[in-house]
């Protein structure tokens, strides 16, 4: 569920920002928590970190909307905003104060949906879980979605992932307990296969895209089994 604050002053665009909100949340299928405030003071009084993402007008009456996200940015630093303008000029400002992007008044849904659309898979990657690996020299973090099987060669240890291949040391129980709960199966005593990117199981070779990986004998009953949970889950 995402949380999202509104601060608004004219009933007419809160109605139609609103209904752009409730829009893409059925055509998504998202889940939105929608919070109401009239002005920058009611927004900041006795403000916690309970919200995802804030759309902020930058004409409110009394303290302007800079001014609110000026006070913002000194209590909360993480949270997404998106000002709210009638003038795309004045939004250039809010970089100032790490705006993610800004809206035009009136707000049409097709402008809101792709900015909507790119800010939910920022906000899923952010919130995915990652994995710290040493390779070489440098340290790097893997998008545990990204990674579409883990190959194990003795104390060598090779992500295989959409953005390309990592070598690193380690031991297969370290590598296990790094993704549990995690949509892995070990399809054989080499390879920990992601299940969202197998495309076909074949005798005794699963395909993943062009790459075909064998699937041993004792496990190959399992495997399917945990395929077939995992895709009749929606995955």
């Amino acid at each position: 569920m995402l949380r999202i604050a509104i601060v608004e002053d004219n009933p007419d665009e809160l109605a139609v920002l609103v209904r752009a909100l409730n829009s893409y949340s059925s055509a998504r299928n998202e889940e939105f928590k929608i919070t109401h405030f009239p002005s920058g003071e009611s927004f900041l009084e006795g403000y916690s970190k309970g919200f995802d993402l804030v759309f902020l007008d930058i004409a409110l009456t009394g303290l302007s909307g800079m001014q609110t996200a000026e006070s913002l940015r000194k209590i909360d630093n993480d949270i997404t905003l998106i000002f709210v303008t009638n003038l795309a000029q004045f939004a250039v400002k809010g970089y100032e104060v790490n705006a993610y992007d800004f809206i035009v008044k009136p707000v049409n849904y097709p402008d809101l949906e792709f900015k909507m659309d790119r800010l939910m898979e920022r906000l899923r990657q952010r919130h995915e879980k990652k994995i710290l690996i040493k390779t070489g020299s440098q340290h790097v973090a893997i998008l545990v979605s990204d990674i579409r099987y883990v190959e194990i060669q003795g104390h060598k240890i090779v992500y295989h992932t959409t953005r390309g291949d990592y070598e690193t040391y380690g031991v297969l129980r370290k590598l296990e307990d790094d993704l549990e709960g995690e949509s892995f199966y070990k399809c054989n005593s080499c390879y920990l296969v992601n299940l969202r990117y197998v495309d076909s199981v074949q005798g005794y070779e699963a395909y993943l895209g062009s790459t075909c990986l064998v699937v041993s004998h004792p496990r190959r009953k399992g495997f399917v089994k945990a395929l077939n949970e995992y895709f009749q889950k929606g995955n």
